[in-house]
This record gives structure tokens, C-alpha cells and sequence, in this order.
């Protein structure tokens, strides 16, 4: 016999599976050429990104109803690109599900410099040109241009993670970002993003780490 909680839970993963089969497409102009980018929708409110507070708010009340509710969630994989693209500004890799994803088809930093109406090569992206955008890249970056912080050894991955997370706010997000847009400035902000490149992030009355900012960031898909 079904019990009250487990009718929920059908009905849950019923409306979840009817919300995600819905697709959209979009459309994306270059010069004469018209090229229609179908997308899988995602679960309302972007994908399951959590903001901060939220985060350290469960965090601190681990049995509250939103954080049982959460805790039964399934979770999808992200529509931001990794630490993998933006280090050598490659496509993701397909997801074999018969749909040409935009992360399938459109580099990170080419992007980038679209946005930030940047005329040189992805790989000579510095520190400078990162502040002109809004991004305050974390502690110690010095005058080392972007991709060979990424590719570093000797870079901490939480460094890495903040920065990843940054560009992918800044290019994924705005009135500009069209068909990219992924709804990723719902859950973070890039003052957020700022604060966590110092190392040490104050929310909900507690310190996070950089390890605290790092799993924040890896585990909702912000930063992979």
C-alpha cells in the first residue's frame, strides 16, 4: 500500500521528469547565416544551484524542511563549462543524449573575448583584462595571463574554482549573453564570486574556508 510520503515522491519525480522533457530552441544569428540551437530545458530555477546563504543555512539547520527537501533531490548536470574548457578552450563533451547542446558547440574563451570585445588571443587574457570586466581574480594571480593560471601545478584548486566560476558568470549571464544565458546569476553574484577570491567568505554569521568556498562552488556545478 502507498503511504502519503510515497505519493509525494511519485508525484514529485512525475512533475520533475514532465518539466525536464520539455525543450526549447533558440535562436542565433551570425551575419547572413540563421543556425537553431535546440536546448533541454532545465528544472525550474535554473538548475539545482544553491546561493550562499541557503548553502550555509542548511548547513546550520540540517533539519529544516528545505534542507529534507533538497536532500531528496536528483541532480542534474550543470549547463556551465569546466576547469577541462576553460583551460584549453575546448567544447564539453557530449552528453550522447541526440541533442547539440551550446556547451557542445561554443568554446568558453571565444566567447569570453566576444563579450569583452577583446581582440588577442585567448591565451593572452590577464589580469587586467579580467578587472575591466568586473572580476577580481583571487589573491596571487600577479601578472600571469589567465590560462596559464589555470594550468598551473602550483595553483591551488579553490583559486582555480573561483576563477572558473567568475568567467562563467560573466559570460553566461547578462543582456548580452542570448542564447547562452543559464540562468547562473539567480543562485551567485559576481560581488559574491569577488569576496570568495580573498580566501575567506562571511555568510549566514560563519567563515567559509577555501575549502568551504571550493566545495560550494565544485558541488553546484559552478566550477567542475
Amino acid at each position: 500500500m502507498m503511504n502519503d510520503h510515497n505519493k509525494s515522491a511519485t508525484k514529485e519525480s512525475r512533475d520533475f521528469a514532465a518539466g525536464k522533457s520539455n525543450s526549447r530552441r533558440r535562436l542565433l544569428k551570425r551575419g547572413a547565416s540563421a543556425v537553431v540551437i535546440t536546448m533541454a530545458s532545465r528544472p525550474v530555477l535554473a538548475w539545482h544551484c544553491k546561493s550562499p546563504s541557503v548553502t550555509a543555512s542548511e548547513a546550520l539547520n540540517p533539519y529544516t524542511s528545505l534542507a529534507k527537501k533538497n536532500a531528496s533531490t536528483r541532480i542534474w548536470a550543470d549547463e556551465t563549462w569546466g576547469l577541462r574548457e576553460w583551460q584549453g578552450n575546448l567544447v564539453r563533451t557530449s552528453n550522447g543524449n541526440g541533442v547539440t547542446e551550446w556547451w557542445e558547440s561554443s568554446k568558453p574563451w571565444s566567447v569570453f573575448l566576444q563579450r569583452a570585445s577583446l581582440s588577442i588571443l585567448y591565451q593572452n587574457v590577464k589580469l587586467e583584462h579580467l578587472t575591466a570586466v568586473g572580476i577580481s581574480p583571487p589573491s596571487g594571480m600577479g601578472t600571469m595571463s589567465a590560462v596559464k593560471y589555470l594550468t598551473s601545478s602550483s595553483v591551488p584548486t579553490w583559486k582555480k574554482r573561483v576563477l572558473v566560476a567568475q568567467l562563467n558568470l560573466f559570460t553566461l549571464t547578462g543582456p548580452n549573453s542570448g542564447w547562452l544565458a543559464n540562468d547562473l546569476d539567480n543562485c551567485v553574484t559576481m560581488q559574491q564570486l569577488n569576496e570568495m577570491a580573498t580566501g575567506s567568505y562571511i555568510v549566514a554569521g560563519k567563515t567559509w574556508s577555501s575549502t568551504d568556498i571550493s566545495n560550494y562552488l565544485f558541488n553546484n556545478w559552478m566550477a567542475r
